[in-house]
């Protein structure tokens, strides 16, 4: 079984692309907290008086190594225009972790970085995470 999916195809068989190495602990990055302006932090006193009620957060950025890898140069062609013409169409997407039940839905924000070394490229893939407290099952 395939480890991630976007929008429930195999990131490897639909576009040869491969995370890297920290992309969970990229994943795993907490959000902000979103100063709700009532916070005041007095002169005269220690510390800052809070609201502590309804909490919001900001979207997350993430920040994702990958690789897209290929047979020859016409597969990786292939692979990079499929990625391309998904990540330019697509509004907001999934992306599932099968080894960790877990979905995320995403918006594309930036490719950068990108080195490509023969049929292969690494690059960072800048996604925007805009539900960043909920938790989406994957569908059986």
């Amino acid at each position: 079984m395939a480890n991630f999916l976007i929008n429930n195809q195999d990131t490897v068989s639909a576009y040869g692309l491969h995370f890297l190495k920290g992309t969970y602990s990229q994943l795993d990055a907490m959000p902000e907290l979103k100063d709700n302006g009532l916070s005041i932090d007095w002169a005269s006193e220690d510390g800052t008086e809070r609201y502590h009620g309804e909490k919001r957060f900001q979207s997350i950025t993430y920040n994702l190594p990958c690789a897209i890898l290929a047979t020859s140069t016409a597969d990786y062609e292939q692979k990079l225009r499929a990625l391309q013409n998904f990540l330019i169409t697509a509004g907001e997407f999934t992306l599932d972790l099968m080894g960790r039940y877990r979905r995320f839905k995403l918006s594309y924000q930036n490719m950068t970085g990108f080195n490509r070394i023969g049929n292969n490229a690494q690059f960072t893939l800048v996604l925007i995470n805009d539900h960043p407290t909920e938790y989406f099952t994957i569908p059986a």
